[in-house]
């Protein structure tokens, strides 16, 4: 087809033999803050590219073909999912101490469990966020009744969450989402991916894998907070940077 071998011609990527795709692709994973997902990698990989060099096609194919055309050279997310399983089997072979893992829908390097104790006390100052007991339960009830409006949140608890919730929003790991249809059309509160990094998740899904998390979110009464729960605990965070694979502390 000509316009797949026109294709190929301009786009470097698809012109690599595989062990050169995979070292392009763990480059690229490796050297991204956020997990990035297949269609970021298509985009960085090829797509992008590919828009520079438009004028190089025939004025009778539009970009509209062309991306019809990557899809079609590229295969679909298994190819990319393929490339990262092989390069996991590369990084196990060699006894490396990380790999890379799917986390908050897309993929991202991570250091394996055994290592997370001694990362976190490496990295305990730079990378670590603090939340007080006010704050999880807060997160708890956004996490499992998202969305949520405040005072959804304050019923469920008992005491005034205004704080907490713009103490949340500020470390990002809620955000905005929309307003109730309710009297007074509040605002309404979900999870971020931060929040999904944070718990080392993949998805909503896997939250029932939070037991802690899920009682709270469960009940429909909780005492009071006191002083002393307020009191801020240490709540490592491990997102961005090598975070711990399946690791919550």
């Amino acid at each position: 087809m000509k316009e797949s071998n026109e294709i190929k011609q301009v786009a470097p990527f698809l012109q690599l033999d595989n062990d050169e795709q995979r070292l392009a692709l763990e480059a690229i994973i490796f050297s991204s803050e956020v997990p990035l997902n297949t269609d970021t990698m298509r985009k960085l990989l090829v797509t992008d590219y590919l828009s520079l060099k438009k004028h190089n096609f025939d004025e009778d194919i539009d970009q509209v073909t062309i991306n019809d055309e990557i899809a079609e050279s590229m295969a679909d997310d298994l190819y990319f999912e393929n490339l990262i399983d092989k390069i996991n089997s590369e990084l196990d072979s060699s006894g490396r101490p990380f790999r890379i893992i799917k986390s908050a829908g897309g993929w991202l390097y991570s250091v394996k469990a055994e290592y997370g104790e001694l990362i976190n006390s490496v990295l305990k100052t730079k990378f670590r966020k603090r939340l007080s007991q006010a704050s999880l339960e807060v997160l708890a009830i956004i996490a499992y009744k998202q969305p949520v409006s405040k005072p959804e949140i304050e019923q469920i608890r008992g005491v005034n969450s205004n704080e907490v919730v713009n103490s949340l929003i500020e470390k990002n790991l809620i955000k905005i989402a929309g307003r109730s249809e309710a009297l007074g059309k509040p605002i309404l509160y979900a999870t971020t991916n931060d929040f999904l990094r944070t718990f080392g998740l993949n998805s909503l899904q896997e939250l029932p894998k939070l037991k802690e998390i899920e009682e709270i979110a469960s009940s429909d009464i909780h005492e009071p907070v006191t002083s002393a729960d307020e009191e801020e605990k240490d709540f490592n965070f491990n997102g961005y940077i090598l975070p711990i694979d399946n690791e919550l502390k």
